[in-house]
């Protein structure tokens, strides 16, 4: 995972195809670049959501 100017970025690959449920034909055009990730609410909108605050 690679953060920068506040925006993450993580480098594609089989395993991460695997997990999001993408096509595994897909890494050949994608696996080993980098693709950026949406962002994600604050920590304290996610405890308050799932019930644990």
């Amino acid at each position: 995972m690679l953060s920068l100017n506040g925006a993450s970025f993580v480098k594609v690959n089989a395993g991460f195809l695997k997990v999001e449920k993408a096509p595994a034909s897909l890494c050949l055009t994608i696996c080993g670049k980098y693709v950026e990730l949406p962002a994600l609410p604050p920590a304290s909108q996610v405890v308050s959501v799932s019930g644990l605050s």
